[in-house]
């Protein structure tokens, strides 16, 4: 079989958006449906009011529906993790782990978790399904950079980044430090992410046939775009211009009633291109389809986006790995992907009561300004009509005007309200008892108020289960296949109050994961005292087996409890408070009682030893000072006995010198008395 054309393939695409749910809205149930839930939410007029007459509307639809959302959304968001990734084994602890901490951050920081996960509910209870779209955004943060006085290194280094554009350029020459640069650059920095966004009802379409969105062949994502909006995203803008503004781009019903009461949406101020013609809006069709375009007889996921209408222009063509969507619905209808939304359930007791409501309040009209019977002729009309309080009638005689009594109303009507209240508390499960209100008119007694409480409560727990099990969870396995395939490159991000280097390209495929739906849902008293019984429990158990090390009961199973009870406390981050024992410095184990036995008598003996050796240094130090002593003693006799030969021997060479000397002297005298005379004549 030849590859498929872009004619046949936009053929294909536009067979599969004509057949889909949600494409047509004349005749369309599902459309029909979700604006008749929006009026009712709202509390707009049925349309069957008259004049004269009460026009309340309840609104039991929001009512249930806003009731139901805190108990829904605080599962999921009072404790520090929505998802948890299950390991495949013991070497998979740390690694299933660090991917739970990661995708929890991608939701609940990079992305709106809160805002994200209350549309989604809230979307839900109203018109049956909602859906958010997940996929890697490729976007680009563009800056702009003035460098001045650069010189010629510190140019060409700037401009050799791959990121940096050259925008604006000067030279000029300094004397003292030569030629200069003064440029401004363009910076663009592509940052890729995980992108989450809640997709409106009306805008997401499903083949007609679908039994869930996973076994479904066609999904797309059918929005209004703006010529400068589908030109910023890449495309040739000839080829959107021509289908800018056609006839087929209109607004849709469910959008124009959304929006309709506060006139937030001006129709007018949507008119095509009229001031400027790059704002022009046109239909464009992000389509997910499973279709053999390569001819092999097998058909496999394509990405297509076209714009327009019918015929339209095939924009992009790639290869998919499915859709990037997930959905939820609070009440499954099997083997159907349409469900049943809450107001469904609660919008034909809305118009009930409300009829009774105003049958009441018609009779308090009544019983305070009742009818009037009048003698025709024997008062003044005009006055009869116009009545006011305290107003006058003027008769021409008494008993002119009398009033017609009213039958007093019985109890019927009130048992009749409180009936459809009670019938709307069995469907939704959102009682007046787990709202903390009175409600002594169903039962008086603490046990009654009990199984009423558990009973509602079952039913909100069922609805938080389906939303975890059917949306929640995909979306998890969503985000954590976008980073293991699209984050190439390494990440620090802060985890439990540390910077840790994250690759997710090392990631297994995980399949098995759990989302926490537990903690959040009943009475918070109940939960703290059930976690408190168990820590009772506990600490007899840590009894029995010695400590914390046993096999029963572990530091880390101490933990888990002791971070639920702060989760059911309210707190949101329960590292302030409690220490991950896998986190913690490793405890030195507990020494053997023996060990510390011998260990104690080998002190006592090191002791011992180190005093006989101290001893003994003690007593060769005294004996050695005593020696040293009596030597010095006697080296000072010697010195002074060499000392006193010394001095002898001195004194006598001191005599014989001089005895000498004299000697000398006396001869040298003698000698000049006998020499003759220098001039040879006698002295």
């Amino acid at each position: 079989m030849a590859k498929m054309t872009d004619d046949r393939l936009l053929a294909v695409i536009d067979n599969r958006i004509a057949n889909s749910i949600g494409y047509l809205e004349e005749g369309d149930g599902l459309t029909a449906s979700r604006r008749k839930a929006m009026k009712y939410y709202r509390g707009d007029p049925f349309g069957n009011e008259k004049a004269g007459r009460s026009k309340i509307v309840m609104r039991l639809v929001a009512e249930k529906v806003d009731g139901m959302m805190p108990g829904l959304l605080k599962p999921f968001v009072s404790g520090s993790e929505i998802g948890r990734f299950d390991p495949e084994g013991a070497e998979d602890e740390a690694a299933a782990e660090q991917e739970t901490d990661v995708c929890n951050f991608v939701l609940l920081r990079q992305n709106p978790g809160f805002r994200i996960l209350y549309t989604w509910f809230k979307d839900a209870l109203l018109q049956r399904n909602s859906v958010v779209k997940v996929w890697w955004d490729k976007s680009e943060d563009v800056t702009f950079e003035r460098y001045t006085g650069l010189d010629e290194t510190e140019f060409y280094m700037l401009l050799g980044d791959d990121d940096v554009e050259l925008v604006e350029h000067e030279e000029r020459l300094d004397e003292a430090l030569g030629k200069l640069h003064d440029v401004k650059i363009k910076l663009t920095n592509k940052v890729g992410h995980v992108e989450i966004k809640n997709v409106p009802p009306e805008e997401f379409l499903i083949e007609s046939q679908a039994v869930s969105l996973e076994d479904a062949s066609f999904a797309a994502h059918r929005v209004r775009k703006t010529v400068s909006d589908l030109v910023a995203m890449g495309f040739k803008k000839s080829d959107i211009e021509r289908h800018a503004g056609d006839s087929a781009a209109q607004i849709n019903s469910e959008r124009t009633e959304r929006f309709s009461p506060d006139e937030s949406m001006n129709i007018t101020s949507l008119d095509d291109g009229i001031d400027d013609p790059a704002m022009r809006e046109v239909w464009l069709h992000e389509c997910y389809v499973k279709v053999d375009y390569d001819g092999d007889g097998i058909a496999e996921w394509r990405k297509v986006q076209k714009v327009g209408d019918t015929g339209g222009k095939i924009l992009e063509n790639e290869e998919a790995d499915g859709n990037p969507f997930a959905d939820l619905t609070p009440i499954l209808m099997p083997h159907k992907w349409v469900g049943e939304s809450i107001a469904d359930q609660t919008m034909d007791l809305q118009f009930i009561q409300s009829s009774f409501v105003r049958s009441a309040a018609d009779h308090l009209y009544l019983s305070t300004m009742p009818v009037l019977g009048v003698v025709e002729g024997r008062a003044n009309l005009d006055d009869v009509l116009n009545r006011r309080p305290g107003g006058a009638i003027r008769m021409k005689e008494q008993g002119a005007v009398f009033p017609i009594p009213v039958t007093p109303l019985g109890p019927d009507v009130w048992q009749m309200i409180e009936f459809l209240e009670g019938k709307a508390e069995q469907r939704t499960g959102m009682t007046r008892y787990n709202q903390g209100l009175q409600a002594d008119t169903l039962n008086k007694t603490a046990t009654g108020a009990s199984l009423i409480t558990n009973a509602g409560e079952q039913r909100l727990e069922l609805t938080a289960r389906t939303f975890a099990e059917t949306g929640v969870k995909k979306l998890f396995l969503k985000i954590h296949a976008l980073l293991k395939k699209h984050q190439t490159k390494s990440m620090t991000i802060k985890l439990r109050n540390k910077w840790i280097p994250v690759n997710p390209t090392e990631w297994r495929t995980r399949r098995n994961m759990s989302i926490s739906v537990g903690i959040g849902t009943g009475n918070k008293e109940q939960q703290l005292a059930r976690m408190m019984n168990l820590l009772t429990v506990d600490a007899e158990i840590i009894k029995v087996q010695g400590g914390l090390d046993g096999p029963m009961l572990t530091w880390m199973n101490l933990y888990n409890k002791a971070k639920r009870l702060a989760e059911a406390a309210g707190l949101k981050d329960v590292e302030p408070y409690y220490t991950d024992p896998s986190t913690a410095q490793p405890q030195q184990p507990k020494p053997d009682p023996k060990m510390i036995e011998v260990q104690g008598k080998l002190e006592a003996k090191q002791a011992e030893m180190q005093f006989d050796a101290q001893a003994a240094i003690q007593k060769m130090q005294q004996e050695a000072s005593l020696e040293r002593q009596e030597l010095d003693g006697k080296m000072k006799l010697q010195m002074i006995e060499v000392a006193n030969d010394m001095k002898v021997e001195f004194a006598k060479i001191a005599a014989n010198l001089k005895a000498e000397i004299f000697e000398t002297q006396v001869k040298a005298r003698m000698g000049a008395f006998n020499a003759p005379p220098a001039n040879g004549s006698p002295a």
